[in-house]
């Protein structure tokens, strides 16, 4: 169960990339433990260039995503929707629960199968602003992808697989 933030690195055409893993945001159930995670989604939400997430296809879109949705349209920042867990679904049926957030950008993704990873990894660097890219070129940091989503929806397993896949 992640309850920090967790950083990992790949790098995609000689560009670095840090990935900030974070725990499952959820409205739903206040408490000291939900609000300690909320604030961690919160501070990787701040620092990110562009927010990865994280939705599961097969339980389609629930009223926390709603919620979330919402949330992300503060932040002001590229949203790239990640239907998870769609590795016994056409793409269709994966994202057609999900258009109704509103937004443009979305893939389906199995992260445990590693199907849709080159699709989501060309998706991210098409949606970066070349600002974003021509600001990173020198810092040894990185672009930073922020991975987030409600519980259970597959953050940590798609981290896994950006970062330990030898990308």
């Amino acid at each position: 169960v992640t309850r920090d933030r967790h950083y990992g690195s790949m790098t995609i055409d000689q560009q670095k990339y840090i990935i900030i893993d974070t725990g499952g945001f959820s409205y739903g159930n206040s408490d000291v433990l939900q609000d300690a995670l909320n604030d961690q989604v919160d501070l990787a939400l701040a620092e990110a260039d562009l927010i990865l997430w994280v939705v599961d296809a097969r339980s389609g879109c629930l009223p926390e995503d709603r919620e979330l949705a919402q949330k992300l349209r503060v932040y002001q920042k590229q949203v790239l929707l990640c239907a998870n867990k769609s590795e016994a679904l056409k793409v269709t049926e994966a994202l057609q629960d999900f258009y109704v957030l509103g937004y443009k950008q979305l893939c389906s993704i199995s992260s445990a199968h590693k199907h849709g990873i080159d699709d989501l990894l060309e998706l991210v660097v098409d949606l970066l602003p070349s600002e974003v890219v021509e600001s990173q070129e020198d810092d040894d940091q990185g672009i930073k992808l922020a991975i987030i989503g409600r519980p259970n929806v597959g953050k940590s397993t798609l981290f896994n697989a950006l970062t330990k896949a030898g990308i």
